[in-house]
């Protein structure tokens, strides 16, 4: 029963900081989607497929090799923006690719 316990108090110690950081993940994103309407393009919104862990080690590879895919993607699309002179949208992924990388 005490394990329980400690166990919720420890996830909504952690909630507090997740909410924030998901806030801004949204500004960014929603900064960047603004963007790409702006220069008349259209926002791919479909999840990638993803298939969950079953443990707590392959949970963790998983999410660490998402937030590598991730970096890459922002790093491929800020060389994009700067072969083309948009330095607008490369300092918004710039500002998502600090945030992945912290």
């Amino acid at each position: 029963m005490l394990v329980a316990l400690f166990l919720m108090m420890q996830s909504m110690m952690f909630m507090y900081p997740y909410y924030f950081q998901h806030t801004d993940m949204d500004m960014s994103a929603d900064a960047l989607l603004r963007r790409i309407l702006f220069l008349g393009g259209m926002p791919d919104m479909r999840p990638n497929p993803f298939t969950p862990g079953t443990t707590v080690v392959e949970m963790l590879q998983k999410d660490l090799a998402v937030e590598y895919e991730v970096r890459d993607a922002l790093q491929k699309g800020m060389e994009l923006c700067e072969s083309v002179r948009d330095y607008v949208s490369r300092d918004l992924l710039l500002a998502q690719l600090r945030d992945t990388e912290e």
